[in-house]
């Protein structure tokens, strides 16, 4: 099985504070990990230190073989929702070209607004172009920050609490979007909801400053109180979901 991510003893200090501390962590071709935690635990972080966003103080990143830094191509990235401009007065077209900036595609302009239709029908948006993104209810501006992600062809996809603007329903699609992407994809997906995550998912990890992980999808008692550092339950009906105990602690 190719590995497409090898993350080995990686720390990140940011101003004096440890905010990731030996991070390890290997996914292979078609895996779609899940990775949780309370606020602050460092996995936005971790994904800006796979991107290079953010310097590293020690370990090393590889994607599809390569230092990071130097395979960017490979990597796709969907931001938080709540970080982009919904009302920005541009194109549904010029919002998947952005995803362009920084990388090195050797594309003419016919070939790249040909891309832009390819990765449109990826996310079943085929005939959007000319829409401004205002126009779009959330759920088609989530399948447009996607299909930006993935005009450089990445074979890892980076997403950072993805639905935490969407409704219920867009939610839904967007998991079942996520699904199908998955057969040709690695995803990486950050949130804060447990439940969503832990159906659809392959495996799951807690990211606390240190990452727990398993390699597979169970997440154990043990597993939460290390990462949320205070006592808790597990609870089951119909969908997965986790409830925390009564406890101290700010989180």
């Amino acid at each position: 099985m190719k590995k497409i991510l090898e993350i080995k003893h990686l720390s990140v200090n940011l101003n004096g504070i440890d905010v990731l501390k030996d991070v390890n962590l290997t996914l292979d071709e078609k895996e779609y990990l899940g990775i949780i935690g309370p606020n602050g635990a460092g996995k936005t972080t971790l994904l800006k230190a796979i991107l290079g966003l953010i310097d590293i103080s020690s370990g090393y990143i590889k994607v599809d073989g390569k230092p990071a830094l130097k395979n960017l191509n490979a990597i796709g990235y969907v931001p938080q929702y709540s970080n982009f401009d919904a009302s920005y007065p541009i194109s549904v077209n010029d919002v998947i070209k952005l995803g362009c900036l920084g990388k090195s595609l050797k594309m003419s302009e016919p070939e790249r607004q040909n891309k832009v239709k390819e990765v449109l029908a990826k996310v079943n948006l085929s005939g959007y172009e000319e829409k401004l993104i205002s126009q779009l209810s959330g759920g088609e501006k989530q399948r447009v920050l996607i299909a930006r992600a993935l005009i450089s062809d990445p074979v890892l996809l980076l997403l950072d609490e993805p639905t935490a603007s969407a409704d219920v329903k867009s939610g839904k699609n967007f998991y079942e979007l996520l699904h199908e992407l998955n057969e040709r994809i690695t995803i990486i997906l950050v949130s804060h909801d447990i439940g969503a995550v832990s159906k659809y998912v392959k495996k799951i990890a807690c990211l606390n400053k240190n990452l727990v992980y398993h390699d597979s999808k169970e997440i154990s008692r043990e597993m939460l109180e290390a990462t949320y550092q205070c006592p808790v339950d597990l609870v089951a009906h119909g969908l997965p979901h986790r409830v925390l105990e009564t406890h101290n602690h700010n989180h």
